[in-house]
């Protein structure tokens, strides 16, 4: 009796689990805001999105982030016209004052933690930092200052500048940014490498076809030590909006979307 009043016992909890799913479907232009090329709504029941252009989709509807829960969001978008065009589906995400969280905060390359070698003054293009194996040329760097070994420092909004190049300087290394400093920053500065980025593609992306509708979907959960992933949320998430690139960096392309739907379980 015991054990059959255990299994009940689970049983119902697991449908009470089930009961506490949300599910949100997005298909009314109330639903969205857009940025760039244009959007209508089209279909027998007005729930489909035509969008001409490259255009950013965000949520109108702000969530609450439960790193202990399951967040599955998923879409389907279908090419109208002019050639295949690149679809992301994501979040992009807040921090606990309400200021979105660029990739380049959360994207440290851990273990590159070093100290400015001399001042850097406002509009200097260079920065001297003491040598560091791990300085040495690549893409999409980025220097972020005031930084912590242990990474606690995330998500790092005090920003130096984009790096166009490094070579070496006696026992430093000397870091050419692509636009001149902004703001002065003293000698001895702890620094660090971050990468450039975009948002948190948890639906994943594809090229759109004309043929039928491609469906993409993906689920994140828990939180990452650094950096921006689809799988889970970045240091500092505390609310996120859904977020959709269409045509991305193509002006001609007429894309519809449908089926737009975010379950937290």
């Amino acid at each position: 009796m015991k054990k059959l009043n255990a299994v009940l016992l689970a049983a119902a909890l697991l449908g009470g689990a089930g009961l506490c799913a949300e599910t949100f479907v997005l298909d009314k232009p109330a639903d969205w805001k857009a940025s760039g090329g244009s959007v209508k709504w089209v279909g027998e029941k007005q729930d489909i999105m035509e969008v001409k252009g490259s255009v950013m989709l965000t949520s109108t509807k702000e969530f609450p982030v439960d790193v202990n829960k399951v967040y599955e969001v998923e879409a389907q978008a279908k090419l109208v016209s002019a050639e295949p065009g690149p679809f992301y589906l994501g979040f992009i995400i807040f921090d606990k004052n309400g200021r979105q969280i660029p990739a380049y905060a959360v994207n440290a390359c851990s273990g590159t933690e070093t100290t400015l070698a001399r001042e850097v003054k406002v509009g200097d293009k260079t920065l001297l930092v003491k040598a560091h194996p791990k300085w040495t040329n690549g893409p999409w760097f980025s220097v972020v200052r005031d930084v912590k070994s242990d990474l606690s420092d995330l998500p790092n909004y005090n920003f130096i500048g984009d790096v166009t190049g490094m070579q070496k300087n006696g026992e430093n290394v000397e870091v050419t940014l692509k636009v001149p400093a902004k703001a002065a920053v003293p000698a001895g500065t702890s620094v660090r490498l971050h990468t450039q980025g975009g948002y948190m593609y948890t639906g994943g992306n594809c090229k759109t076809k004309a043929d039928d509708f491609t469906k993409l979907k993906g689920k994140a959960k828990g939180r990452t030590k650094f950096g921006m992933y689809g799988h889970a949320w970045a240091p500092g998430a505390v609310k996120a909006r859904v977020i959709m690139l269409v045509s991305w960096g193509k002006y001609k392309e007429t894309t519809q979307i449908k089926n737009v739907k975010l379950e937290i379980k």
